[in-house]
């Protein structure tokens, strides 16, 4: 019987396999390599990281060899820490290996975890297969390139901005963050660092540092990447490049999930859909979904299935799951969401440790707006309007960081803002932009997470 590199299974002779690295098609790929590219004719340090049948695994006896067939086979002896407690089941692992000085191409790197028995006299009779471990790049050092995201932002509203690299993974840390916005061009500045002892898992997607934006204009902005040299501080230039446009307007589509209908009459059944602009329903499935009502709140769970072997015309955004629900009584409902991990409703199980998020939306179960405002009134917070700015007196609590956020009838977000004071003291809020006449609900999240709401008419 054969296994896995780490898997050690039943036992067999190993007779030795050679894969080829430029086959048309490439096995799937059950490591990770850390860099992924690197310079020609410079020797380097790479990290192979992934998960193998070895507690707090030790390592000894690393190889490399470059292959005529343009593939690097890497070989080392693992065994686990006897000191060591662990979970049953494979654990994560991460060695690093010198890789000599090699010319332009493509590598096909592949490791080889030998199990400690295989150097014991009389050696163990176990086969272990070269895992993939994924495709190094050899070349001239070509400049990086960026995307940002989002693409789209909401006038007069703080966000924050990814910029997003290929080039950098899991092992890439980020500081020395700034923001620039000069006229139309925002210039985001950052130093990189990599972590050769961190593992990261055999996933390819883009990573890169995140900025909190201040609110903007509306408008079209040019989006331009400042990459500190590594030396910094030093006198060196760093590299500029562009990253991308971002569109700064009033319909800038949301962020995360909301609601589809946020107002319901109370005491009558329902559905309750969830949307999300990253999803679409041609490949996007939901399960395990569960809801519950508790002290004022509804909190959601799912499980998100992506099926990208699915091909469909067209793939209508936003999606999401869909609840019935019971009749609710007359109030304000904050709702939470939470996005389960695969592993936490199938095996291999984990235990995933959450910390309770903010809102993602309110649900409001009403009459009328004028009997809600009448409500909110008697119970609520006290607050009015004067041009930009809210006064509020705070519901007695903790002292921090309050955030407000203007809905209109329609329950979408008209302006927000954010005040540090404490609980019970009457505070004002620059909400940024100044509504027009109507009334609208205040949705203020306190420090500990609780939400309240509180009227708001402006009628100059």
């Amino acid at each position: 019987m054969r296994m896995k590199t780490g898997t050690l299974l039943a036992s067999a002779l190993f007779l030795g396999m050679t894969l080829p690295a430029r086959a048309q098609s490439l096995p799937p790929q059950e490591a990770a390599i850390t860099p992924t590219q690197s310079e020609a004719g410079q020797a380097f340090e790479l990290t192979v990281s992934g998960m193998a049948d070895y507690c707090a695994p030790i390592f000894s006896g690393h190889t490399v060899t470059v292959s005529q067939d343009g593939s690097i086979q890497l070989g080392v002896t693992a065994q686990s820490n006897p000191a060591a407690l662990c979970l049953p089941g494979p654990q994560p692992y991460a060695t690093g290996f010198r890789i000599p000085a090699l010319k332009d191409g493509a590598y096909s790197v592949f490791l080889t975890l030998e199990p400690s028995c295989l150097s014991s006299k009389p050696a163990c009779e176990i086969a272990v297969i070269p895992l993939f471990a994924g495709l190094l790049t050899i070349g001239p050092k070509s400049p990086i390139t960026y995307t940002i995201d989002p693409t789209r932002a909401a006038e007069g509203e703080d966000f924050s901005l990814s910029l997003l690299s290929y080039q950098f993974n899991c092992a890439t840390s980020f500081d020395n963050l700034a923001v620039a916005v000069d006229d139309n061009t925002i210039t985001l500045t950052f130093l990189d660092h990599e972590k050769p002892d961190m593992m990261c898992p055999a996933i390819y997607k883009p990573y890169g540092p995140v900025f909190k934006i201040a609110a903007l204009k509306a408008g079209s902005y040019k989006v331009k990447a400042y990459r500190l040299p590594a030396c910094h501080p030093c006198k060196m230039m760093g590299e500029v490049a562009d990253a991308g446009v971002l569109t700064v307007g009033p319909d800038a589509p949301r962020k995360g999930w909301f609601l589809k209908d946020k107002h319901v009459y109370p005491d009558n059944p329902f559905s309750l859909q969830l949307l999300n602009e990253a999803y679409g329903n041609c490949q996007t499935s939901f399960s395990h979904q569960s809801l519950v009502v508790d002290g004022g709140s509804i909190f959601t769970r799912f499980l998100v299935n992506t099926n990208p072997e699915i091909a469909c015309i067209t793939d209508i955004r936003p999606h999401g799951p869909v609840f019935g629900m019971q009749g609710l009584k007359l109030g304000v409902y904050p709702v939470y969401v939470n996005e389960l991990l695969s592993c936490e409703v199938t095996e291999p199980y984990c235990l995933a440790l959450r910390i309770k998020p903010a809102p993602s939306d309110t649900l409001i179960v009403m009459q009328t707006l004028s009997a809600l405002i009448s409500d909110l009134r008697a119970k609520g917070p006290k607050a009015e309007l004067r041009g930009s700015r809210a006064a509020i007196t705070l519901p007695a609590g903790v002292t921090g960081m309050w955030r407000a956020e203007v809905l209109d009838a329609a329950g979408r977000k008209v302006s927000a803002g954010s005040v540090r004071a404490a609980g019970g003291a009457r505070a004002e809020i620059n909400l940024g932009a100044v509504p027009e006449r109507g009334v609208y609900l205040m949705r203020l999240s306190g420090p500990d997470g609780k939400t309240h709401l509180a009227p708001l008419v402006r009628r100059d």
